[in-house]
């Protein structure tokens, strides 16, 4: 069973005590939890860009939005909630609705988007990379080569093929089969190798 909720006369189930859409009492009106504010607190600290899209900054893996709502039956739909992103003052970043949809089917439980996957795994390459790098400088050479050995298949994996395509210019297959760095490196190359490990390569919308 559903109620209409007073204040933003939403359709929630019966049995909530707070709108997931308002943050009040679905039967009162009565402001339970002030939703603006509690986005406001999560994201304040943090940093980006206008062209930074909402999805990206989910990805980063450093804040999270905690959504309790009443079970439904399987294959039942809710909007459990809308979530902006806004930097101070007050300018809006980006905004997105929460939709769930109860399931027993296990693929669609633990599937996978696409996007998110790419951004995470060009970050761990960027990550591998930024420490072969810094090897390299040191002059350890078996850790450079490891880093940036993972780092390109990373790459590849994400789909960002340029940056994959300029750390390859570094290596070089031996003959036994194994990577290695190339002796007679370009220093241009691998400064812009090394530059850029901080660009994201970003997927099509439809990815």
């Amino acid at each position: 069973m559903s109620i209409n909720c007073v204040t933003c006369h939403h359709d929630i189930d019966d049995a909530a005590k707070v709108c997931a859409y308002c943050g009040s009492d679905p039967r009162t009106g009565e402001k339970i939890i002030d939703a603006q504010a509690m986005l406001s607190e999560v994201f304040k600290p943090k940093r980006t860009t206008r062209a930074g899209s909402l999805l990206e900054f989910a990805a980063m893996g450093v804040n999270h939005v905690q959504i309790r709502f009443p079970a439904r039956g399987v294959d039942e739909e809710m909007r459990a909630a809308r979530v902006t992103l806004l930097v101070p003052p007050d300018q809006e970043l980006g905004k997105t609705a929460i939709d769930v949809t109860w399931t027993e089917d296990a693929q669609l439980s633990t599937k996978q988007v696409p996007r998110l996957d790419s951004y995470v795994e060009q970050q761990e390459s960027a990550r591998l990379a930024d420490e072969g790098f810094a090897a390299l400088k040191q002059g350890d050479v078996d850790t450079a080569t490891a880093q940036l050995a993972k780092a390109q298949e990373g790459y590849e994996k994400a789909g960002n093929l340029a940056q994959a395509e300029a750390i390859g210019k570094l290596l070089e297959t031996a003959p036994d089969g194994t990577v290695r760095l190339k002796p007679d490196r370009d220093p241009i190359a691998e400064k812009q190798a090394e530059t850029g490990t901080t660009r994201t390569e970003r997927l099509g919308p439809d990815s």
